[in-house]
């Protein structure tokens, strides 16, 4: 299994591995970069973040693996390899021969240094690069629950904006649901009304769903770098789902653990939401 998400407008795939790796897996992420391939040259870096290498579930799961390092290696800049495992040897001295991107190893307890490695460099005046700090891009907030239910009747829950008032904290969403469309949410959170938006990166139904989050009432301008990105990824278990949510650019620990603490209890509710309407069919 494959959690993975791309850090926007960086363009820094993120990916943690952490059962053995399927076809599905890879079609996932094949979908979520080739989408943002198409209106960008390239990723400017893939952050692999495991304890151990857990392997492909069958021939299917390597060979999709070989089929994205074939299709993408070329348009990626720069892999960071986060482990402790033996895996991290083989995979550098492997990326020097068959890679176009540069790799380097970081011990598996140092995301937060590879990430800043993998950030996009900019040139400064007089043509000396620098590379921008990953400051709070790397405050990324997760959350994740499973769900005794199929992949597609979560799947509903998320885009049914019926659902999503029950166990959202009462939000209206508005979205045509398409890669490109913007999204809204608005209500009432705290005694405050809201209006928030964003825009879908990703949507590839029953696997994932993407896209940027803005809040007037956070009190910042509207401009790319407060945006948040989103990142709602589904992995079918059997007869359960397993859901997993990140959310990046939070301005510190403090707001990180609270966001973790909101959407774990958004998940909770979706779990409750999800398995009821199940019961009651």
């Amino acid at each position: 299994m494959l959690n993975y998400s791309l850090m926007m407008p960086e363009g820094i795939l993120v990916l943690k591995p952490h059962a053995p790796l399927s076809k599905e897996d890879f079609d996932g992420v094949s979908a979520l970069v080739d989408a943002y391939l198409a209106d960008q040259p390239k990723l400017h870096g893939i952050l692999i973040h495991t304890s151990g290498f857990p392997g492909w579930e069958n021939f299917g799961g390597f060979a999709a693996h070989m089929h994205f390092v074939q299709e993408h290696h070329k348009k990626v800049e720069r892999v960071a390899v986060v482990t402790d495992s033996y895996i991290a040897g083989i995979a550098e001295s492997l990326g020097r021969h068959f890679l176009a991107a540069e790799i380097k190893h970081f011990p598996f307890a140092d995301d937060a240094r590879a990430l800043e490695w993998l950030q996009p460099k900019n040139e400064v005046p007089g043509g000396a690069p620098h590379e921008e700090p990953a400051g709070r891009k790397q405050l990324i907030a997760h959350a994740s629950t499973v769900i005794d239910a199929p992949a597609d009747k979560v799947w509903e829950a998320l885009i049914d904006p019926v659902a999503v008032k029950q166990y959202m904290f009462g939000a209206n969403v508005v979205s045509s649901w398409a890669v490109g469309r913007a999204i809204t949410w608005t209500g009432e959170y705290n005694g405050k009304k809201y209006a928030d938006k964003g825009v879908i990166l990703a949507f590839d139904p029953g696997k994932l769903l993407q896209y940027t989050h803005f809040s007037p009432l956070a009190g910042k301008p509207d401009v790319p770098e407060n945006y948040h990105t989103v990142t709602i990824h589904l992995s079918a278990r059997n007869d359960e789902t397993e859901v997993s949510l990140s959310q990046d650019n939070n301005a510190s620990d403090e707001a990180r653990a609270e966001l973790t603490k909101n959407w774990g209890t958004m998940l909770a509710e979706l779990k409750k939401y999800v398995e009821s309407a199940l019961v009651a069919a």
